[in-house]
């Protein structure tokens, strides 16, 4: 799901912003081009302080569509219907989408035609009831029947209102996908799809629909049966190695690069997504990305610290670049779920460099809130580039009593 958070910063232009509505998350990032590689020996002799330990996102054995076929729906009247028709296009003729997911066992993508309902949006839709529209659509063939590697993008206009579980999309989420029975369903008797409300920040609806439905259409392709039957997603239970990295965003491909929301290609903004290969050479684990450019971030030793009661805990991180390159910003920003309890994290320095050391320092009270039998403070150190590109990575925390 693309989720929307509530205090988000971002920078659009070369200034820090802050958001236009209290829930919409907008960082504009500059256009770099694919992953690759080059070095003229100017770097000879530096050394990164720290390799990051970065989580590989595993294969958990479910469905994937390894030949995806993806069938964008729209509404008669949606006024954006011929410019995402437009973008649907690109998407077949860009290697973006084949990047994003070959590494993942995924084959080129095809884009079908458009499919234009004859009927008017309604004016509030739940996921039941998209749902059940999937269903009666797919067996009168309103839409084509599903093969075992398609998945509908239902685009829904401005004037629909879509829930999902008491969520509200444009507030609480920008996308989500999911998967329903459908007859002759080939993926398990079912179909997969992705819906995307339209959402608007500064009149930019056709650039941030665009960029929810690259982010749903990957992890629609990548992990179709979501919960039900895991593919690519992190393992997100209490306590494990990847907890606090699935908290910043969730546990799939996309959901891991909510930090890094826009990226700029042609007229379009799109997502950027976890690359494992990337992640392990320390490169920027979110692309596309420039490899010329330096990557950089700061490590801790681990994401989950344990602490007692009353305890003021000390962590220590360490700062660390690839390349050589500018002091960057740190700033601490919190993120969801809510934490049980108000660390009040502060840094030791907030301007660093590739070996620099940082402290973070938490304070837990004395009778911390407890729940599910644990008390846990959630934060991100966020490094900031301080050439105005809008590039930042965060490096999760959680803070756990006992």
């Amino acid at each position: 799901m693309r989720v929307l958070p509530a205090n988000p910063r971002f920078r659009v232009g070369g200034q820090t912003m802050g958001p236009k509505t209290p829930t919409l998350l907008v960082a504009l990032l500059m256009l770099h081009p694919a992953c690759g590689s080059s070095d003229d020996g100017a770097n000879a002799g530096f050394a990164p302080a720290a390799v990051p330990s970065f989580p590989q996102v595993p294969y958990r054995g479910g469905p994937r569509l390894t030949e995806p076929e993806i069938i964008p729906v729209f509404f008669a009247s949606d006024p954006l219907r011929d410019d995402l028709s437009q973008f649907y296009q690109w998407l077949d003729q860009t290697d973006y989408l084949t990047a994003a997911v070959k590494e993942y066992g995924i084959g080129s993508a095809t884009l079908k035609t458009p499919v234009i309902l004859t009927t008017e949006a309604p004016k509030t839709v739940d996921d039941v009831d998209i749902a059940t529209f999937l269903a009666a659509a797919t067996g009168d063939k309103t839409l084509p029947p599903p093969g075992a590697n398609s998945a509908f993008v239902l685009h829904y206009p401005a004037s629909t209102v879509v829930t999902l579980g008491g969520a509200k999309g444009c507030e609480q989420f920008g996308g989500y996908h999911g998967r329903t029975s459908v007859p002759g369903g080939a993926l398990q008797g079912m179909v997969a799809y992705s819906v995307v409300p339209r959402c608007s920040w500064d009149g930019e609806d056709l650039r941030l629909t665009t960029n929810f439905a690259t982010h749903e259409i990957v992890e629609t392709i990548t992990d179709p049966m979501g919960a039900l039957d895991p593919g690519w997603q992190l393992d997100d239970t209490p306590g494990s190695g990847t907890e606090a990295w699935a908290a910043i965003g969730g546990r799939e491909l996309a959901d891991l690069c909510e930090n890094q929301m826009y990226h700029a290609i042609d007229a379009y903004w799109v997502q950027d997504i976890w690359s494992n290969e990337a992640a392990a050479a320390f490169l920027n684990p979110c692309q596309p990305g420039d490899a010329d450019r330096a990557f950089f971030t700061v490590v801790t030793d681990a994401t989950i610290v344990h602490a007692a009661p009353g305890e003021e805990v000390s962590i220590e991180a360490i700062a660390t670049s690839n390349k050589p390159t500018a002091d960057w910003e740190l700033a601490v920003s919190l993120y969801p779920p809510p934490s049980d309890f108000d660390g009040a994290a502060k840094l030791s320095k907030t301007s660093v460099n590739n070996g620099d050391r940082v402290v973070v320092t938490v304070n837990v009270p004395p009778v911390p809130p407890m729940n599910a039998g644990r008390s846990v403070y959630r934060f991100t150190i966020d490094s900031l580039e301080a050439d105005a590109s809008g590039f930042y990575h965060p490096w999760p925390v959680m803070v756990v009593v006992p």
